[in-house]
């Protein structure tokens, strides 16, 4: 929630009324993010009112409408209307807009190459990276669970890995799990699922380097 408290201050000599502040934000100027509306019946002449006037932001919304948000930067454009009248015979309308940046909290998510190395005599080792950097305005908290698929499209893995990020900082982890040397494993593709208390996305899938 983003919340905003406004100062009124009639100086003037006729009381303010039917006070609306309508507030907008837009992506890519059609898809709404959030909209309010606050409503105040009269300001008496000479008189101050502090006002709160508070947007709800639901991140799983957001991505819901637009997943590329997820993984991509973005500028938001808020659209502020002011309505109000003067002793109910002059009604005035005032609007303004302004922009408001974006930061994705998964931005150039990358699984890297995949490494093999030998674990013994029966087992190999198999490890590719995972990174992001979350240039969101909150922390990122949650598990990111990782299926990884051969080229038969066979479940050869899956783990969960943590992921504890703050706002304005890098992900690095890496991945290791073993499989068996009596025959070559080709390891194709990643499938994946963020979950956290603001939002749940996927599965979506990456293909891995080899």
């Amino acid at each position: 929630t983003i919340a905003f408290i406004i100062e009124i201050n009639n100086r003037g000599y006729y009381t303010l009324e039917d006070f609306t502040l309508e507030t907008e934000i837009l992506y890519q100027n059609s898809t709404q993010i959030s909209s309010k509306k606050t409503y105040v019946a009269a300001i008496p002449a000479g008189e101050q009112t502090l006002i709160t006037h508070s947007l709800a932001f639901h991140i799983d919304h957001l991505l819901l409408n637009a997943s590329e948000l997820l993984f991509e930067d973005a500028n938001f454009t808020v659209v502020n209307r002011v309505k109000l009248n003067f002793t109910s015979l002059l009604p005035i309308m005032v609007s303004a807009n302004n922009s408001f940046p974006w930061g994705a909290p998964l931005y150039n998510f990358t699984v890297g190459e995949v490494a093999f190395e030998p674990y013994n005599n029966t087992h190999s080792k198999v490890s590719f990276p995972i990174s992001f950097q979350n240039h969101a305005f909150f922390n990122l908290t949650g598990t990111l669970n990782v299926k990884v698929f051969d080229e038969r499209n066979n479940p050869i893995s899956e783990s969960e890995l943590p992921v504890n990020v703050f706002s304005r900082s890098d992900y690095f982890n890496k991945l290791e799990f073993y499989v068996e040397n009596v025959e070559s494993v080709n390891v194709e593709r990643v499938e994946l699922v963020f979950t956290s208390d603001l939002f749940t996305f996927g599965p979506w899938v990456v293909p891995l380097e080899k």
